[in-house]
């Protein structure tokens, strides 16, 4: 049998074939583009940019028959479109956070862990719920021609293969689904005034030939694709955003700010996201014209005296800072190679918040294998061992999620590829991991403190 594998994500989408044992046979095919971003908070892609780019790559594979389509893509995007399934909307992506009062009121209506429990979801801006309040609440007019709400690749799937549906992969990071029942939810869907009527079926597809189509959220796909399928091995996931997720078949409870959604028929991702990673490598790259050398970022990160909090796109998991990205300690010395660094190692203390908040939740994680683009970074992997105080392994094929895709395909046709290789070791030093302790408890007392002072500002304004 053969896969082909699209991975639609916030930056690019790649595509290559797969044969019977989940092995890519192919070069990647590949295109990119452009979030844009804004001072409001914006973060949104235009379809039809996103559209073209995926014909593109597919194009490069529609002669060569493959027996099933895989697609992953990146979870809580949000598409509103007219009668003819045409876009009247730009993708509103998970980083855009116009929606944050809409979904405080909804905490004030909800009781959000309640909500967690039931539908994997916080009540965040990242999620469907708050971003349909805010899109009623500032464009009534749009909202109201709406015809129908997706996810960006129910839409891409239905104008190659011209069937609507989609997964409950893609449904379980809305906020609208219930996982338990594997349904819309008809509370959150009141809750965000549409109906479920506007949302598209929730179901794997095929096209005219007869092709299997499936899709998954990229996060799961990433887990299947580097092999992190069971809940003692966790998988961190280094793109444009960061995140870190263990699988299991148990529907465990979901600490407070992470995340619970649907991976496969029976298994589940826990984890949690931060929006910045290598958006923050690539401002570097472009406003400060400087990339941290592997030298002085592993050798020199631990003892760094700036103090960074990397909220340039609006902050995630696990605690949904409401502030502004900031450095304390510049001085007339500081060079931008230390800015950098600080930003990206700041990065990754966000994800060892989350990767401890996972081991509560789940008990001690043997193995973490670690993919995505930014581990191409000289030296990044290396820091994070530190920072973790743990062993890791570098995915042996960095675009971990492309593989999960076609892995997850097989699997709805009762196929076992065979479980990805082991890749390369990277092994953390104690003395710097020590280091790394103590500027992350830096980095948190000082978001608190700018977290207390927005909000004694907030009160009397």
């Amino acid at each position: 049998m053969r896969v082909l594998a699209l991975d639609i994500g916030s930056s690019s989408t790649r595509a290559a074939l797969f044969d019977g044992s989940a092995a890519r046979t192919t070069p990647i095919a590949s295109r990119t583009y452009d979030l844009r971003y804004s001072d409001d908070g914006a973060a949104e892609l235009d379809p039809v940019l996103l559209r073209r780019a995926v014909r593109a790559v597919y194009a490069k594979f529609k002669s060569r028959r493959a027996d099933v389509i895989a697609s992953c893509a990146f979870w809580h995007g949000l598409l509103g479109l007219d009668k003819n399934l045409r876009p009247l909307t730009p993708i509103y992506t998970w980083g855009d956070s116009r929606a944050r009062a809409d979904a405080a009121q909804l905490r004030n209506q909800f009781r959000e862990d309640d909500v967690l429990q039931r539908t994997g979801c916080v009540l965040r801006f990242a999620f469907w719920p708050a971003k349909l309040r805010w899109l009623r609440r500032t464009n009534p007019r749009l909202f109201k021609r709406v015809v129908f709400w997706v996810s960006p690749s129910d839409w891409l799937l239905h104008s190659l293969f011209g069937e609507l549906f989609t997964s409950p992969s893609m449904a379980s990071a809305t906020g609208l689904f219930n996982e338990r029942t594997r349904t819309w939810n008809s509370e959150m869907c009141e809750a965000a005034y549409i109906s479920g009527e506007q949302l598209p079926p929730i179901r794997d597809s095929r096209d005219s030939d007869g092709r299997l189509l499936s899709t998954i959220g990229d996060g799961a796909a990433s887990n299947f694709g580097s092999g992190a399928v069971k809940d003692d091995c966790a998988a961190i996931s280094l793109g444009t955003s960061a995140a870190v997720r263990v699988m299991t078949r148990r529907m465990l409870r979901v600490p407070a700010g992470l995340f619970r959604f649907v991976a496969g028929r029976d298994t589940f991702v826990l984890g949690g996201a931060t929006s910045n990673c290598g958006n923050l490598h690539a401002w570097c790259t472009r406003e400060l014209q400087t990339l941290p050398k592997a030298k002085l970022l592993r050798d020199e990160a631990a003892g760094d005296q700036l103090v960074a909090l990397p909220f340039f796109v609006a902050e995630r998991a696990p605690d949904w800072p409401e502030i502004a990205g900031a450095i304390s300690g510049l001085s007339l010395g500081t060079t931008r190679t230390q800015i950098s660094r600080a930003l990206m190692v700041s990065a990754l203390y966000r994800v060892a918040d989350i990767f401890d908040d996972i081991e509560t939740a789940v008990g001690r994680v043997k193995r973490i294998i670690v993919s995505g683009g930014m581990t191409k970074l000289s030296g990044l992997v290396q820091v994070l061992a530190d920072v973790l105080a743990r062993d890791i392994e570098v995915a042996a094929d960095t675009e971990a999620s492309l593989r999960g895709a076609a892995v997850h395909a097989f699997a709805l046709t009762g196929e076992l590829p065979r479980i990805a290789r082991p890749g390369r070791r990277v092994y953390f030093d104690k003395g710097l991991s020590k280091m790394h302790r103590q500027r992350r408890e830096e980095q948190r007392e000082f978001e608190e403190r700018l977290q207390d002072s927005a909000s004694m500002r907030s009160k009397r304004g």
